[in-house]
């Protein structure tokens, strides 16, 4: 699953059957850590489920049937991953966060323009262009028009510090080269 909301509760569910079952089971995550073990031997349809709850730093779930034993037979069927809770109090108060640090970012870009312009003669300096460049880019790739990110809350907060860092570096050349003129 890509893009898993903060604070939310997600239920991984499948049926299975099996015959001649060894270790066998559903679940992911970071580190495949984890784990809801199938029946072993000779079992019918069965319902196995469980849940995952994210923190702040939801990102992505790989979801995955593994087994790691032998296994005669074993059919699995009706796989799902979906939310079943969210605490929206802190949902809410996250996205504040982060919609705080995309206009800090904003705020920043528009600086360094501003900058910029004031000094035209830096505009073809290859490490400035680069800056502002890439800085534009990703700030326009964690938000959406209507102001959604467009990706895991997590990996666009990620993006946003990193966008912080590559704009403070540009601002830095720019005042480097001022001082130099």
């Amino acid at each position: 699953q890509i893009g898993l909301k903060p604070f939310t509760t997600y239920r991984m569910s499948c049926w299975v059957k099996g015959d001649g079952v060894g270790i066998a089971w559903l679940g992911g995550g970071p580190g495949w850590g984890q784990r809801k073990r199938f029946p072993e031997g000779n079992f019918d349809w069965t319902q196995v489920s469980m849940d995952t709850t994210t923190g702040a730093d939801a990102g992505d779930f790989e979801l995955m049937v593994l087994m790691e034993s032998q296994v005669k037979d074993l059919w699995v069927d009706d796989i799902a991953f979906e939310p079943i809770h969210s605490d929206e109090a802190k949902i809410a108060e996250f996205e504040k966060g982060f919609h705080a640090k995309v206009d800090e970012q904003r705020a920043k870009f528009k600086r360094v323009l501003e900058l910029l312009i004031q000094h035209n003669e830096l505009a073809d300096d290859a490490y400035i262009k680069l800056g502002v460049t890439v800085a534009k880019r990703f700030i326009d790739r964690v938000i959406d028009n209507d102001e959604h990110p467009k990706q895991s809350l997590a990996w666009s907060t990620m993006q946003l510090e990193e966008v912080g860092g590559v704009l403070d570096d540009t601002e830095k050349r720019i005042h480097k080269c001022i001082d130099n003129h």
